[in-house]
Order: structure tokens, then C-alpha cells, then sequence
């Protein structure tokens, strides 16, 4: 078995504890709070009577009312034709009334939404129409909550609840932020722990702000301590450090409404899960930084850091979160590091290859990931050693017999654990300072929101704790610059 796959299971096997532990608490918050209760007996009283409208519909209109098969048909599609049209609508009006607005205005709409079903074995005449409108409506509705409910869980900055975080426990964090959403939801004006006032979309510096959940929970523990000016006046903008956080900086950098973030999945030490469901520290960086600036983040996952880094080029993201490289810096902005990886190399047991001087020799081949931080730095520094690039250059490594590998400490580190016929070479040939990238066409001011959020993040503990939760080191948070 190669070593790629072997720590593919150990990840995925890690990956599924942790999935079980946030049901555990997902569950708590929900069955803990009387206004989630709420919202998740209303959602299953929709389905139980969707489940049961859908059975018994085939009978009530072929056998009782008998409708042409037809005409059944026909009634059955306007289901899926509604929850197509609902698509497209609904995240426009998420984006214009918030997450919150739209999913109290769905729960309202439910009972209707069912209500025409039994009126049509009342009025059998009219059970044509009125079953078409039940079938439109239910279909509208799941489909508005779903994006809602979407809508709240990109909002939210911390992942996982802590444990315990369902229990009736007075000024919990989880169950204070459900009652600020409660209170926003009667018009009343919230206040964050720290003294923010997110009555308004305007206190966020944009008005397309999507209103949600983001503004209503509290920061990140250690984003508060990052810097964001809590302790405002209603109607002040959010500060970072020294920068005022103005509408044409959220324009600036999220043109389409929502942050666009290029996220490499190439490297497991920053980013983990699945393209579907990612995790890690970068990951984490994209939605505070969303969260700060009052929009929804988009993730676009890539398998590898040349994906990530040309989505970033042609304008498809509108961040990056890659290693600085003076290649990359022709066109892309780059903030100081948050975290420093260091590169090394693997050689059979009975290589003469001791030191990382022996490397760049005639003859000696090493396999690099194509496009990687390594792979730049490489090619600009060895003289006489080959570079073979493939898209995993562990494989290349393995598959052509070559006499080296490079890559990033942690994974080969996996590598010569799983295969003891190789081993790593003493110390690290680089250092791989990981950093959030724009392109050069922001303007000031932008940029010098994401250097000092960054650097604020970093020192606040933010980084750090990303990284623990995500079971990588603390200690690879990057010095101050």
C-alpha cells in the first residue's frame, strides 16, 4: 500500500472521531436551547407532513378524485419545478434580507405551505389546483430554509461547539448568541459581548451585508483579542488595528458580494476534510476574514497549491492562501506569515545523500509536487540535481525509483514512518512562510486591512489555536515579522 493512501486512512479515521463529537454537540445546542427546539419541531413537523402528503397523494387523486395519470404527472413536477426556481431565488434573498429574516419568514410559510393538502379532500373539486399549490409551496419552502439554514453554517466562525455547550447554563456563549438571534429577530438591538451594536447592516461597513448569523454570534475568542474595535458607537465602522473598515474595502475585495477563497488542499498540515466539507486553519483565516468584513465566504478547494494559486491569477478568487514566493509575487499581494513549514527532504536507507548539501549533485533526481512553494524554490536554487514534477511527487518518488523527495516536514515524516526503507535528511532545505495572497490590483487601503488583521490573528492566539484544534503543532505559528 503507498504511504499516500496509508495516511489517507489514518486521516479519515481521525476525521470520523471528530465528526461523531460535533453530532454529540450539535445535538446538545439544539435540544439545549427552547428557540432551536423550536425551529428543529417545526422543520420535522414540515417533513412528517410533506412524508405523508407525498404517500398518500397517488391514492387520494388516482383512486378517490380520478384524475388522468397525466394529470398526476403534470402535479408532480411542479415539485421540482418550484425547488429549481426556489434555487435561484433564494440565495438572492438571503443575500438581501439575511440568513435570520429568511429563515423566520420559511418557519411562517410552512404551516401554509401544507395547509392547501387537506383542503383538497374538502373541496375535491378543486383538489387539481390546490394539490399543484401544495406541491409549488412545500417545494419553495425546504428549499428556502436549506439555503437559510446554508446561509447560518458559513456564517459561523467556530466550527464545533465547545462541549457542554447545550446545557441550560446561564451566560453561555452558544446560548447567549441564540438569544441575541432571538432578539434580532423582534427587532431589538443586540449587543456583542465586547459592546458592538449589530442593529443595522450599515455598523459593518457595507450595506449587502447578508445580516446573519456572523453578526449575531460572537467573535472568535481570540478574534476578539485580534483587534476588532468592539467598544464602538452605534453607527461607528469596525476598526482592525489602525484600519477603518469601509465600504470600499468590502467592495474592493469581495466585487461579487461574497469573499471568493482559493483554498490549496494540497497541503494537510493547513487544510483538512473534504472539498466538500474543508477544515483547518486556513479555512478558518477565510471566515473571520469574511466575518469581519460582513459577507458570506465562498471556499473553492483545489488539490494543489499551482490550482489554488491560478484561480488567484485569472481573477476566479479573490483570496489565496499560499507560501510566499518571489514567482507568485509578480502578481500577487501577499500579508506577513502566519505560519512557517519546513521543507526536507527522504532518501533510501542506503543513500550516500547525508546532508542537504549532497543534494544538488549530477545525476541525483528529486521528485516535487508541480507548482509547489518547493518546486519554485527549488528550481531557483539547485544547479546540478533534476527536478521530476508530477502531481504528487511522493508517487513520482516511489513510481520512477528517484534517488530523492521533497515535500513539506509533516507528511514525509508519515512517509518514513510507514516505509522504514527510507528516512528524511538531517534539516530543512527551506522554510515555507505561509501567507495570505490578493492580487496587486487591490488598493491600499485593502491590503492594509488583511496585513493587519493577519498579523493580529497571528498574535492573538487565533493561529495557534486553528492549529490545535485541526491536531497540527502550535509552534509552527510564524515569528513576528
Amino acid at each position: 500500500m503507498l504511504p499516500k493512501r496509508a495516511i489517507s486512512d489514518a486521516n479519515a479515521r481521525l476525521q470520523t472521531r471528530n465528526f461523531r463529537r460535533e453530532i454529540v454537540d450539535g445535538l446538545r445546542l439544539l435540544f439545549g436551547h427552547p428557540l432551536l427546539r423550536l425551529f428543529l419541531s417545526q422543520a420535522a413537523l414540515v417533513n412528517v407532513g410533506a412524508g405523508i402528503f407525498l404517500s398518500m397523494l397517488p391514492l387520494f387523486l388516482l383512486d378517490r378524485i380520478g384524475v388522468a395519470s397525466w394529470v398526476f404527472g403534470l402535479l408532480s413536477s411542479l415539485g421540482a419545478v418550484s425547488g429549481v426556481a426556489a434555487s435561484l431565488v433564494c440565495p438572492a434573498l438571503r443575500r438581501r434580507f439575511g440568513e435570520i429574516r429568511m429563515t423566520v419568514l420559511f418557519s411562517a410559510l410552512a404551516p401554509v405551505a401544507v395547509l392547501p393538502a387537506p383542503l383538497a379532500a374538502v373541496f375535491p373539486s378543486a383538489a387539481v389546483p390546490l394539490v399543484g399549490s401544495a406541491e409549488v409551496l412545500i417545494a419553495f419552502v425546504i428549499v428556502g430554509r436549506s439555503v437559510a439554514a446554508a446561509g447560518l453554517r458559513a456564517g459561523h466562525v467556530d466550527r464545533v461547539p465547545g462541549p457542554g455547550i447545550g446545557r441550560q447554563q446561564r451566560g453561555h456563549p452558544g446560548r447567549d448568541a441564540v438569544g441575541r438571534i432571538a432578539r434580532r429577530c423582534r427587532g431589538e438591538r443586540v449587543v456583542h459581548p465586547g459592546g458592538a451594536v449589530a442593529g443595522s447592516r450599515r455598523d459593518v461597513g457595507r450595506d449587502r451585508r447578508p445580516g446573519g448569523l456572523a453578526a449575531a454570534l460572537p467573535a472568535h475568542p481570540a478574534g476578539r483579542m485580534g483587534g476588532l474595535n468592539h467598544s464602538r458607537r452605534a453607527g461607528e465602522r469596525p476598526t482592525v488595528g489602525r484600519v477603518e473598515i469601509t465600504a470600499d474595502i468590502v467592495t474592493d475585495l469581495a466585487p461579487t458580494g461574497a469573499l471568493r477563497a482559493s483554498i490549496n488542499q494540497g497541503n494537510p498540515v493547513l487544510v483538512q476534510g473534504t472539498p466538500d466539507a474543508p477544515t483547518g486553519v486556513t479555512v478558518d483565516l477565510a471566515r473571520e476574514i469574511g466575518r469581519r468584513l460582513g459577507v458570506p465566504v465562498e471556499l473553492l478547494c483545489f488539490d494543489a497549491a499551482r490550482k489554488s494559486y491560478e484561480a488567484m491569477a485569472t481573477g476566479r478568487a479573490d483570496l489565496c492562501f499560499l507560501a510566499v514566493d518571489p514567482k507568485r509575487e509578480e502578481s500577487v499581494t501577499f500579508t506577513a506569515p502566519y505560519v512557517e513549514i519546513e521543507g526536507v527532504y527522504a532518501v533510501p536507507q542506503d543513500s550516500a545523500i547525508g546532508a542537504i548539501e549532497d543534494v544538488d549533485r549530477p545525476g541525483v533526481r528529486v521528485g516535487v509536487n508541480q507548482g509547489s512553494a518547493y518546486d519554485l524554490f527549488l528550481t531557483r536554487t539547485l544547479r546540478h540535481a533534476t527536478l521530476v514534477r508530477g502531481d504528487d511527487g511522493i508517487d513520482e518518488f516511489l513510481d520512477q525509483g528517484l534517488e530523492v523527495v521533497a515535500g513539506i516536514r509533516q507528511p514525509m515524516t508519515e512517509l518514513v514512518a510507514a516505509r522504514p526503507e527510507f528516512r528524511l535528511v538531517d534539516g530543512a532545505f527551506m522554510r515555507i512562510r505561509q501567507a495570505v495572497g490578493t492580487t496587486k490590483s487591490r488598493g491600499p487601503a485593502t491590503v492594509a486591512f488583511l496585513r493587519e488583521l493577519v498579523e493580529q490573528l497571528r498574535a492573538s492566539g487565533f493561529v495557534a489555536e486553528s492549529l490545535r484544534r485541526a491536531h497540527q503543532s502550535d509552534a509552527l505559528v510564524a515569528p513576528q515579522a
